[in-house]
């Protein structure tokens, strides 16, 4: 949309003219609270205002005191009204001081100033009068400890500034352009006397047309001496006009908004630009990844959802509804897109939620909030300042990757998209309007009932699956069960063929039936007969084929029991032959060892006396060996000894070689040897007279004749085996052993061939089919031989019926009669053909008579002729009754045929049918989409979980990546200037210390950088970024109700994609409280509603129109979005309220977490005077003193009290402050201290949006007058869109609110008359309801409540009527099922069906009614939001609440319950009584909470008269009008204060004690008689203290004067 220079003119023109009755345009103080004329002072002391003056114009810091404490006269003057200057002084200051700390705790901007000098002149338009400040000095004010005393405060950081709205006023007149003030002028924080003058007289010479030359001396004259600011009738008298102006050396204290030239400046460079416009389609070729890691709701998520393409987003966020956390979860989004965002709001709560919801996340160095450039430079300064001089900062460069949570967004993107898929699958319409889930519970109800079994032989896809498909037939089969129920007896006797059932003469049928019937009997008849023959036949084949097996398998027993009969031979002549090789070989070993015994005898006889021959060692020795040389014997005997020697040794190896003697052994020396040799030889003797014996052992260890008594071969010949493979026996004799060993290894052989052929035999033989083995011994197996026999001898005595049930189980009709044999064969198969091809071709059977079978032939022929019969004997006309049916059944499709068939065998065809065609319907139906778990929820958690830390991290390491990148990028650019001299604290020698803006100037893509979200103002925005259309990817808004379009347009401009958040429903930017600042109304009621403007159709004219940006977005048709999900009420009754009236239900709350009461209607019935109500202020106390108390947790709740009006917000402010100057006091004292600290406020109508406490407590004010009337004036509440006000104010709370009303009740009482009068929730209407509604809700009147949320639902446009929903109906027959499963199982006293709980309906919840055991809420198939693309996060959130809430979620499927109902019903009982049978470690009982605000309002009777510092002539009303209880105060002290009284008091505010006697005559009153002045009665001083007693405190007067009792003497 392009705006036209039309449009910025106009909203150009709107800033720059500003309001005239303001204080920059108008500084006559007239009857204005917050214009406070510095010549007042001089009421105090007439050198105040010069030397404030001369103070501010020469110290800094300034701290400068005002006081009156001290001004203390006689007794009867000095409580007297006529001291009414210091009362008016007094209130202003209270004024200035409640109205500045408002707007800064609502904008956070200080706006308390002083404006000096005035500048008077007339314009050139209008000729209207100007009285504007010149100059304004931004100061401080605040309160003392001490009484009726202020100080007024300035620091460095207080700027001076020339007054910007003057300056455009005077450009607009007269094109006069007036310059700022130097910057030289102000390095030293402070405008001099000299610099003054200066300005002053540059302005005039500018102004006017005609100058004295003595100006500088006129002003300094004028500068010693502080003038008042003159009435309007003063500056009238003055010769003034637009080129004569006229500077008056006053001042004024004032509230001095900011000024918006910066804005204007914004507007003079969009109008230099052509063709400037507001994009309004969506936005291509963009990209925005939704996931967040702030947790978001359905309609949260649906907006970041939404900025994946849409250009322009309307949020309306109703209270509570989580909008800061929403904005938060966008800007942190944002900066993973890579995306710079502005966020603009004027409320400094809104912004402030922001900011530190994102330093909560660790993103203190991605965002600044600047409210004011020039005291927020220095948190942008050491923002950066902390980054860049680190030094690892300038070293590092971070490598960030995405790609982990890349993969952990995909990863929940795919799992999102599959449970949104599976919404969807259980939202398709199956038949009709039924889903997935109706079906399934349709089908469950059906099976219920149904004993049929339900599996028809049916093709699925033989239906369309339509209603009109299912409801034909269940017609169909229920027409056709009726006559099947007749037929069915019928069709067991049955036996004709039904297409044979034609023709109209039913006679000739049955005649021809009876004639073909007797032909298949004589047919039958022949047959029978050849079957007697063929069996004779076959019988003698058989037998003889018996006997031939049997003797073939005689002959191999005989062949085996010959074969046994050898092994005795087959030993006998192995041993002979045995015992003759070893005769041998034992010979041979003989004659070898003898041979050389009869060597050694020889030697030894040949030296028989020779003793030396023996003596190894003498004849070794050398003498020996020497003497031998000459002695031949000695010779000889050496010569011998050597063979001797010989000879041993030979013996000795040649007894170990022979096997028979190495039992023997020659050892030792010669000589030893000589005396064993004798032994030896007999010992050899001994083994050859053994021999014999020996070898017929050895033979007898070969065992052979044991061979055929054991089965394992391998065991036969171990022995001699091991001898064959012994290394010490000799070849031969292995050869031997080899050849005994073959001649039995084939003797075993012709064994295992007799008794193979023997098996062969039997397994040849076709009728001796015996599973007979020998695997055993020969002997085992001779054995088996003979069982062989005896069966074989009962195999012949079988075998007739045997060969009988062969012919039995011959296929005659198949059977090939050259291979059985049986010569009479084919003539019977001859016969059963023609028998067959007749039967088949009259075709009177229903049955076809199968003629595959011989025997089952003939058997169906029988019964064929049988059943013939019998039909036709019975009493009943069974073939009329058969043929009606076969009418039926013949004239149905070929499909219906195939339904009607497989219901027969059923009992109920129309429930078996519904239960197959629903259950086909489900199959076909069904896909891998429908859910049958929670895993994949359970997944996304933790895949979320993920994607919450990962994001942040990715966040900081990139904005950190390319904050570095940007420094180093401008210190290459900028030579010799680092981030460090850019961002300079201090002023040095070298570098300049830049301005904010300034530095923005310099390089706006390094401050982005450094801070890619900015949370700021309109004003600041302009200011900083000015002219850069488009430079941010995101501009935001916030509070948008409350933001002008001439303010903001400027921003709107500054970002590619445009978010306006905020509520219609909620505070309009307006001027209801700037008439009442600038006097031109005493207070709020007195403000009438300004006319509607006319009707508008050019497009331009219509956004000017526009009362704030929110109107202004939606407009231009930005996309809504809403936020429905309301969080900050712990306590629906809070908003329930609100969202009848207002929100047309949309609103979804959280349930209560503990029972107690959330609001506390007070009826006061106080005075409303002078625009407040005393009563309802003492009563507002008194709920802080008596009612709030510590949490649980130690603390106190947060408290907010809400008014209103302005007058009754400084009421209970002044009453809280003077209670902090008593020490009787200190416990309210210490706990409103507390309560401070945790940022309780004060606040009316106009600045409460955007705050929320625990407890809100309201004073409405308003009530009935000293006149005793009501007059129902209630200020902008009463206008057309007072109904925003009241929806702020009442809607604050989270825990309680405590509604404080001396509205009478017969009037707001009488509400639905009002509605129904005013036509709308507005006005006084509403705000009647609303007490109506507090009062029931406070009294636990349910039916009252009930009444009121009824009618204001009935008053909108909905027009839906109260939803009192708590449990009802079940939504779907799947949901009805489960509950009748559980019932059956439970009972009912438990079971909650359709539970409304914070806006969902939970399908059924199991509430065990046990403290500490949580109830079950069991979903089945999840929430019905099947086709949003948030529809996985609606089964998410609602989890999430209630599970927080102490429910136990749990979800079953219908998908499982389909498959197997008893198995899911099972295991849900089984979940239950779990659940039931374990306590919750997380419970808590929140119960106590409610203690931290009870509901026992204090009486107040006793309690004023004791603390109440209001007038004495309000003291009756206020006591009788709290709770309209009138109980009487016994008096404990005897004396009391009357008329001739003396009274001496301690005068508080100076500590002096007076003594005085109240007297009747008002002569003499200036006497002091014995110490004791005379008081006159009615003295405001005697009035304060008649009737009270010692030690009452009491306030006289409204200034700050305070007398405590402390004796009276009557």
């Amino acid at each position: 949309m392009e705006l036209t220079e039309k449009l910025l003119t106009e909203l150009q023109r709107r800033l720059k003219i500003g309001n005239r009755r303001g204080v920059h345009l108008n500084a006559i103080p007239a009857n204005s609270r917050y214009k406070f004329d510095l010549n007042r002072l001089s009421h105090i002391d007439k050198n105040l205002p010069d030397d404030f003056v001369k103070a501010l114009l020469s110290e800094l810091p300034l701290k400068f005191r005002i006081s009156w404490k001290d001004n203390v006269p006689d007794l009867n003057s000095l409580f007297e009204e006529d001291q009414s200057q210091l009362v008016r002084i007094t209130k202003a200051f209270e004024n200035l001081i409640n109205q500045t700390e408002a707007i800064e705790s609502e904008k956070g901007i200080n706006t308390f100033g002083f404006g000096f000098p005035i500048l008077a002149r007339r314009d050139r338009a209008d000729n209207k009068l100007t009285v504007a400040p010149i100059l304004i000095w931004s100061l401080r004010i605040k309160r003392t400890k001490e009484f009726n005393t202020w100080e007024i405060l300035r620091n460095e950081e207080d700027p001076i500034y020339i007054n910007e709205v003057l300056i455009n006023h005077l450009q607009s007149d007269v094109n006069v352009e007036i310059e700022q003030i130097p910057s030289d002028m102000l390095d030293d924080g402070l405008i001099n006397k000299n610099e003054l003058i200066e300005i002053c007289s540059k302005l005039i010479r500018t102004v006017n047309t005609a100058v004295p030359a003595d100006l500088e001396e006129t002003f300094k004259k004028k500068l010693d001496k502080i003038s008042s600011i003159g009435d309007k009738a003063h500056y009238d008298k003055l010769p003034l006009n637009s080129t004569n102006s006229f500077i008056d050396f006053g001042g004024l204290f004032s509230i001095f908004e900011v000024q918006k030239q910066n804005i204007i400046n914004d507007y003079g460079n969009l109008m230099e630009l052509e063709g400037i416009n507001i994009p309004l389609e969506d936005l291509e070729g963009h990209s925005f990844q939704p996931i967040s890691s702030v947790e978001t709701d359905p309609s949260q998520q649906s907006i970041l959802h939404s900025l994946e393409a849409t250009r322009n987003i309307l949020i309306q966020g109703p209270p509570g509804t989580g909008k800061s956390q929403t904005l938060t979860a966008v800007l942190i989004n944002a900066l993973e897109n890579n995306k710079k965002t502005i966020v603009v709001c004027e409320k400094r709560t809104a912004l402030e939620v922001l900011h530190n919801a994102l330093i909560e996340k660790g993103l203190n160095y991605h965002c600044v909030l600047v409210r004011d450039i020039v005291k927020d430079r220095k948190t942008v300064v050491d923002s950066v300042r902390d980054r860049v001089d680190n030094s690892e900062y300038k070293r590092y460069r971070y490598n960030y990757s995405k790609e982990s949570l890349d993969n952990l967004i995909q990863k929940a993107k795919d799992l999102i998209t599959s449970i949104n898929n599976k919404h969807q699958k259980l939202d398709k319409k199956l038949i009709g309007n039924k889903s997935w889930s109706d079906v399934v519970g349709d089908l469950l109800a059906e099976i219920k009932g149904n004993t049929d079994d339900s599996n028809l032989n049916i093709e699925k896809n033989l239906f369309s699956y339509s209603t009109q498909e299912l409801n034909t037939l269940l017609d169909l089969v229920q027409k056709g069960q009726i006559l099947y129920k007749e037929f069915l007896p019928i069709e067991a006797t049955s036996f004709i063929n039904s297409l044979k059932l034609v023709g109209d003469n039913p006679f000739i049928i049955e005649q021809t039936l009876n004639e073909d019937f007797d032909v298949y009997s004589k047919q039958l008849s022949q047959i029978l007969v050849l079957l007697e023959a063929n069996r004779f036949e076959f019988v003698n084949l058989r037998q003889s084929e018996l006997k031939n097996q049997i003797t073939s398998i005689s002959n191999c027993i005989e062949k085996i029991i010959v074969k046994g009969n050898e092994l005795s031979k087959l030993v006998s002549n192995a041993k002979d032959d045995f015992i003759d090789f070893r005769n041998i070989e034992f010979t041979q070993q003989f004659e070898k060892i003898s041979q050389i015994i009869s060597q050694i005898d020889a030697i030894f006889s040949n030296n028989e006396n020779n003793q030396d021959l023996t003596n190894t060692d003498k004849i070794n020795g050398v003498g020996f060996k020497l003497l031998s040389v000459f002695s031949k014997s000695k010779k000889q005997t050496i010569t011998d000894h050597i063979e001797l020697q010989r000879n041993c040794v030979k013996l000795d190896e040649c007894l170990k070689i022979s096997k028979d003697f190495q039992i023997l052994s020659f050892t030792g020396d010669l000589e030893a040897k000589k005396n064993s040799l004798q032994t030896l030889k007999t010992e050899i003797a001994k083994l050859k007279n053994c021999f014999i014996e020996k070898i017929e052992n050895e033979f007898a260890l070969f065992n052979l004749n044991s061979v055929l008594d054991t089965i394992d071969n391998g065991k036969h010949f171990e022995v001699i085996h091991s001898i064959i493979n012994d290394s010490n026996s000799s070849e031969a004799f292995r050869e031997k052993l080899q050849s005994i060993q073959a001649t039995f290894k084939n003797y075993l052989s012709e064994i295992d061939l007799v008794f193979k052929a023997l098996l062969e035999d039997l397994a040849e033989s076709k009728d001796i089919k015996l599973n007979q083995v020998f695997d055993k011994s020969f002997k085992e197996n001779k054995e088996a031989i003979s069982e062989l026999n005896a069966k074989i001898e009962l195999i012949k005595d079988e075998f007739d019926s045997k060969i009988q049930n062969e012919f039995q189980q011959i296929s005659l009709l198949k059977a090939n009669p050259n291979e059985i044999e049986i010569k009479s064969l084919p003539i019977l198969q001859e016969k059963v053909n023609a028998l067959a091809h007749k039967i088949e071709s009259d075709n009177w059977t229903v049955e076809r008579v199968k003629f595959t079978e011989f025997y089952k032939f003939i058997s169906d022929i029988e019964t064929l002729i049988r059943n013939k019969n019998e039909y036709f004997k019975g009493e009943k006309d069974l073939f009329t009754i058969e043929f009606k049916w076969c009418q039926f059944y013949n004239g149905l499709s070929e499909s219906n045929k195939i339904i009607v068939n497989e219901l027969k065998t059923k009992e109920n065809w129309r429930k078996a049918f519904l239960v197959f065609y629903l259950n086909s319907m489900l199959v076909n139906s069904a896909n891998l989409h429908l859910p049958t778990n929670d895993e994949e929820h359970k997944e996304l958690d933790k895949t979320l979980n993920g994607v919450e830390k990962e994001q942040l991290n990715f966040i900081k390491e990139f904005w950190y990546s390319k904050q570095i990148d940007a420094t180093r990028e401008f210190e290459q650019n900028n030579n010799g200037l680092s981030v460090g001299n850019l961002y300079l604290k201090k002023q040095g020698t070298k570098n300049i210390r830049l301005s904010l803006r300034q530095i923005v100037q310099k390089d706006a893509d390094l401050f982005t950088s450094f801070f890619p979200i900015i949370l700021t103002s309109p004003d600041v925005a302009s200011n900083l970024f000015k002219g850069m259309n488009g430079y941010f990817d995101i501009v935001m808004f916030d509070e948008a109700s409350q933001l002008r379009l001439e303010d903001n347009l400027p921003a709107i401009l500054k970002g590619k994609q445009i978010i306006i958040a905020g509520d219609e429903h909620q505070m309009p930017p307006s001027n209801y409280f700037s008439k009442v600042f600038d006097g031109a109304v005493e207070d709020e009621e007195d403000l009438e509603e300004e006319k509607e403007e006319q009707i508008r159709i050019d497009k331009v004219d219509i956004l000017l129109s526009c009362e704030s940006l929110l109107d202004f977005g939606s407009e231009l048709n930005f996309q809504r979005k809403h936020l429905d999900f309301h969080y900050r009420s712990r306590h629906p009754f809070l908003i329930d309220f609100s969202n009848y009236a207002f929100y047309n239900q949309r609103l979804k709350p959280l349930p209560n977490n503990f029972d107690y009461v959330p609001i506390k209607y007070v009826q006061v019935n106080g005075t409303f005077s002078e625009h407040t109500n005393e009563a309802e202020a003492e009563m507002v106390l008194s709920i802080i003193d008596k009612n709030i108390n510590r949490l649980p947790n130690g603390e106190y709740p947060t408290v907010g009290i809400a008014t209103f009006n302005i007058a009754q917000r400084n009421l209970i402010k002044s009453k809280i402050l003077e209670r902090q100057k008593f020490s009787k006091f200190e416990d309210f004292n210490a706990k409103m201290q507390e309560l401070e600290e945790k940022g309780m406020f004060i606040k009316n109508l106009e600045n409460i949006q955007g705050d929320e406490r625990d407890v809100i407590i309201l004073s409405t004010t308003y009530g009935i007058g000293k006149d005793r009337r009501f007059a129902q004036r209630f200020g902008p509440i009463n206008h057309s869109k007072g109904y925003k006000l009241l929806n702020v104010i009442i809607t604050r709370a989270k825990f309680k609110v405590y509604c404080c009303s001396s509205i009478p009740e017969q009037v707001f009482m009488n509400y639905k008359e009002y509605l129904t009068t005013e036509g709308s929730n507005n006005k006084r209407a509403v705000l009647y309801a609303y007490l109506a509604y507090c009062k029931a809700v406070s009294e636990s009147n349910n039916d009252l409540r009930l009444s009121v949320l009824t009618t204001l639902a009935e008053n909108t446009t909905k027009s839906a009527g109260f939803d009192s929903f708590k449990g009802g109906d079940l939504e779907s027959p799947f949901e009805e099922e489960v509950y009748q499963s559980l019932a059956d199982h439970l009972g009912t006293e438990k079971l909650i069906p359709q539970l409304q709980f914070a806006g969902f309906r939970i399908d059924i919840v199991y509430d065990p009614k046990i403290v500490g055991v949580p109830k079950i809420a069991i979903e089945c198939d999840g929430a019905k939001y099947h086709s949003s693309r948030e529809a996985y996060l609606y089964d998410r959130h609602r989890q999430k609440i209630l599970e927080k809430h102490g429910f136990v979620f749990h979800r079953i499927w219908s998908t499982n319950w389909w498959r197997n109902s008893s198995r899911e019903t099972t295991k849900l009982v089984d979940f239950i009584k779990q659940i039931e049978s374990t306590t919750n470690p997380n419970y808590k009982d929140y119960s106590d909470t409610a203690f931290a605000f009870t509901d026992d309002t204090v009486i107040i009777k006793d309690y004023v008269s004791q603390t109440s510092f209001i007038d004495i002539e309000k003291d009756n009303e206020t006591i009788q009008a709290i709770e309209n209880v009138a109980s009487v105060q016994t008096n404990i002290f005897t004396d009391e204060v009357k008329i001739n009284s003396k009274v001496q008091v301690r005068y508080v505010n100076d500590g002096r004690i007076i003594n005085f006697q109240l007297m009747s005559n008002k002569k003499n009153m200036t006497k002091v008689i014995d110490g004791i002045q005379q008081v006159y009665i009615e003295s405001p001083l005697a009035h304060s203290i008649l009737g009270l007693r010692v030690g009452d405190i009491v306030k006289i007067g409204h200034l700050d004067n305070f007398v405590e009792v402390l004796k009276i003497t009557n």
